[in-house]
């Protein structure tokens, strides 16, 4: 038994977040994988989850999360395997008792699972698996857009949303 894991905003300057990033920019390469295992997960308030890279053509890498119990993204959090380059999204895989997806920041951008493809790349696939899922407000989302840069238009593909449980419950305006 570990202790419980919260990657909440612990200052009240929007600069000043708390998370986990692995990111490779500029130079090429692939930003690294993320692993972690709790019996709760908290990210809020901000926080963030990230792999990912920009203007490299590098891959983002994949993100896991194990928490036993309770996995709670809320008030803006993210879990995000994103590129901004020629590369893939990042895979995301969450496993827990209960998952809940919820709310919004201060700035009004929602709780939020996703794997995104600025350009070529494709975006990586989204796994959730839990006894309980509620998304309330909150986003699950994987998709491949134009790139923000002007660098073309998007080729690559979305990726797979899976999700299995004993009960999902999709309410105020959450989305999958």
């Amino acid at each position: 038994g570990g202790e419980a894991l919260d990657l909440s905003k612990i200052l009240a300057s929007d600069a000043a977040i708390s998370g986990v990033y692995s990111l490779a920019a500029f130079y090429g390469g692939d930003a690294g994988v993320i692993t972690l295992s709790a019996p709760e997960v908290m990210v809020s308030d901000g926080g963030v989850v990230g792999s990912s890279t920009v203007l490299n053509g590098g891959n983002a890498g994949s993100i896991t999360i194990e928490a036993g119990e309770q996995l709670d993204v809320l008030r803006g959090g993210a879990i995000d395997a994103s590129t901004a380059s020629g590369g893939r999204g990042g895979a995301i895989g969450l496993r827990a008792g209960e998952i809940t997806i919820s709310g919004a920041g201060v700035s009004g951008v929602p709780s939020r699972i996703r794997s995104v493809a600025l350009g070529s790349g494709r975006a990586g696939g989204i796994g959730i698996t839990a006894g309980n899922i509620l998304i309330d407000g909150g986003v699950v989302a994987t998709s491949s857009l134009d790139s923000i840069f002007g660098f073309g238009v998007a080729t690559g593909a979305a990726g797979d949303v899976a999700i299995s449980g004993g009960k999902l419950e999709v309410t105020g305006g959450g989305r999958v």
